[in-house]
Parts: C-alpha cells; structure tokens; sequence
C-alpha cells in the first residue's frame, strides 16, 4: 500500500504535466482551406474567362471586394468606351472570341466495355443501370 501512493502521485504529476503542455487547438487549418478554396474558385474563375476579361481592361484593378470591384468594373469599362471606343470595340471583340473558345463542345463520354460474364454477375441494380446506359457501356461475349 504505501509503495502505491508514490506511484499513484508521479502519475497524476505527469498527467497533470501532460495536460498543461497541450497546445491550443489549431485553428489555422480552418483558415488554411478556406484559403485554398478561394484560390480554387478563382482558378476556376480564371480558366472560364470571367476574372481573365476584368484584368484585361485598361484602367480596372481588383480589389479582392466583390461589391467594390463591380463598382470599379463598371466605371473603367465606362471610362474606356467614353476615351476609346475604338479600344473597347477591339477589346469586346476579344472578350467574345476567348468566350466562344471556353465554351467549347464538352468530350464524347467513353464506353465502357463488359464481357458477359462480368455483366452476369452484377448485382440488378447495376445491370439495370447499364441497360439503361447504352451509350456508356458495351457487353461483349
């Protein structure tokens, strides 16, 4: 018994140790996908062409403000067509050509092809959804 409570004590000072040198929750992960989705969404946005044709403009620099830069995007679209209609005729044309470019036909799916047998032992659900696809599948014996 009295060889237990010594024990018993260096155990609690550890875990009492142990506890206190707990670092505090790390909330930087949350701040760090957040990040990382806005700079998928602004990839995203760059390869469709929409951010692409705001930097383009002469005179229009974003902000990072979705309210401000609308704003900002409207007064140097103004202020170019009113300066150089010419300019901005050249520069709509373009913005239509790079639209008409991304917005191109999206690839024929590919078809799959099944033997028989593995087409046999599907459960029903899947078999059913392969009848259903033809377009998508191919049973070959």
């Amino acid at each position: 018994m009295k060889k237990i409570l010594p024990v018993l004590l260096i155990l609690m000072m550890l875990l009492q140790t142990v506890s206190c040198s707990k670092k505090p929750a790390d909330n930087s992960r949350t701040s760090d996908m957040e990040a990382r989705k806005a700079e998928n969404a602004q990839m995203t946005t760059e390869s469709t062409g929409k951010a692409n044709s705001r930097m383009s403009l002469p005179g229009y620099t974003p902000t990072g403000n979705p309210d401000v830069d609308e704003a900002n995007y409207a007064k140097a679209k103004e202020d170019f067509y009113n300066n150089n209609p010419e300019g901005y005729k050249a520069w709509a044309e373009s913005m239509q050509n790079t639209a008409n470019q991304n917005s191109q036909q999206p690839a024929t799916p590919q078809v799959t092809t099944i033997s028989y047998e593995d087409y046999m032992n599907l459960p029903q659900a899947r078999k059913d959804y392969v009848d259903a696809h033809p377009e998508l599948f191919k049973v070959v014996k």
